[in-house]
C-alpha cells in the first residue's frame, strides 16, 4: 500500500503573483523549515505511532488502519529503504540551503509565492511522485533521489534513472513550482504543448541561475550536446511535416512526455533524447523574450502561436 502522498497530487495554482517586476540578482534566501518524516518513520516503534500520527495527520489517511503502518515499520523492504536514504542523505542541510536560496529567489520575482513546509519521506520508490508541490508544502520522497545507479533502480529503463539522482532534487521542486503557475495546454496542439513546457522551463532558469541547460531538462551532458547539435533538424521535421499545429494525442507522447527518446520514425530515434519537443519550445519561449518587451507575468498569458510568431524563432546550428 502506498503512503498518502496522492494526498498532495492536486495542484493549486497561485492566485496572485504580485508585483511584475524584472529582478537582476537572486532574491534574498528565507528561513525553510524541513521536517524528515522519513527520519521520524524510520526511528518510530509502534507504540510511537499515535504520536507519529499527531504530527504528520496528512500521511495517515483515516481509511487505513493502523496495522497497516505498524507492519511497515518493521517490513524488511521500508527498512532497506530507511538505511539507503540514510546513507544518501544523513544529513539535509546542503539540500536545504539550496532550497532556501531558491525559494528566496522565486519570492523575488513571485512576492505572494509562501514560503513552503518541507517534508521528506519514503514511497517505495514511486518516481513519478518523487516530488509533490502544493501551494504551502512541498514533498520529498528521498528514495527516488539515491544516484543514478543505485541498486534499487536496477530494471528501471535507464532514461528514468537517469533522472533520480540528487542533482535533480532541486531542480524538481522548481519544475513543480513552475507547473502550478503556468496554464494547462486547452488547445492540444503540439506547439502548445511545447510551449507549455518552454514556459515551465523559462521559470525555473529564470529561478536557478546558476543552472545548465541540462540540469533544467534532467538531460546528462551527452544528451544536451544531442540536442543543441540537432536543434536545426528537429523543427525542420515539425516544419516540413506540418505537425505544430495538429492535435494528433499521440504527437505529445513522441515530443514532449518523458521517453527513452524523440520518436521520428527514423534511423535516428535511438540516439536522441526524449522530450526534444521541450527543449525546442523552450527556446523558442527565450528569443521571443529576448526580442519583445514583455515581463515573465505577460508570458505566461501569451498564446503559443504568438510567441512562435513574435519569437521569430531560428534554431541554433552546428
Amino acid at each position: 500500500m502506498r503512503t498518502c502522498l496522492f494526498l498532495f497530487v492536486i495542484a493549486l495554482t497561485f492566485a496572485s503573483c504580485g508585483d511584475d517586476t524584472t529582478v537582476e540578482h537572486p532574491g534574498t534566501p528565507v528561513d525553510l523549515t524541513v521536517q524528515r518524516f522519513d527520519l521520524a518513520f524510520a526511528k518510530a516503534q509502534p507504540a510511537q505511532l499515535t504520536s507519529l500520527k499527531q504530527q504528520y495527520p496528512k500521511f495517515f489517511p483515516a481509511s487505513v488502519p493502523d496495522s497497516i503502518w505498524v507492519s511497515r515499520m518493521t517490513d524488511t523492504i521500508q527498512q532497506e529503504i530507511n538505511r539507503e536514504v540514510d546513507k544518501v542523505f544523513p544529513d539535509f542541510t546542503e539540500y536545504e540551503l539550496h532550497l532556501e536560496q531558491l525559494v528566496g529567489n522565486i519570492q523575488a520575482y513571485v512576492p505572494d509565492f509562501l514560503t513552503p513546509r518541507v517534508v521528506t519521506t519514503t514511497n517505495r520508490v514511486d518516481w513519478k511522485y518523487r516530488c509533490i508541490v502544493t501551494d504551502d508544502t512541498v514533498v520529498l520522497s528521498l528514495d527516488n533521489y539515491l544516484g543514478t545507479d543505485h541498486f534499487f533502480y536496477e530494471g528501471m529503463p535507464r532514461y528514468i534513472q537517469q533522472t533520480l539522482s540528487p542533482d535533480f532534487l532541486v531542480t524538481d521542486v522548481a519544475q513543480g513550482v513552475a507547473r502550478n503557475l503556468v496554464a494547462p495546454v486547452q488547445d492540444n496542439a503540439l506547439l502548445s504543448h511545447m510551449i507549455y513546457w518552454g514556459k515551465v522551463r523559462y521559470l525555473q532558469q529564470l529561478w536557478m541561475p546558476a543552472a545548465t541547460d541540462a540540469q533544467i531538462m534532467t538531460y546528462t551532458d551527452e544528451q544536451m550536446q544531442w540536442a543543441v547539435a540537432n536543434e536545426d533538424q528537429v523543427y525542420r521535421y515539425l516544419i516540413d511535416r506540418e505537425l505544430l499545429f495538429e492535435t494528433d494525442p499521440s504527437l505529445p507522447k513522441r515530443f514532449t512526455e518523458i521517453a527513452p527518446f524523440t520518436k521520428f520514425y527514423l534511423e535516428l530515434d535511438q540516439q536522441s533524447p526524449g522530450r526534444l519537443g521541450q527543449y525546442v519550445g523552450w527556446n523558442m519561449v527565450r528569443q521571443y523574450m529576448d526580442r519583445n518587451d514583455v515581463t515573465w507575468k505577460q508570458l505566461l498569458q501569451t498564446p503559443a502561436q504568438t510567441i512562435l510568431k513574435d519569437s521569430r524563432y531560428k534554431p541554433q546550428r552546428p
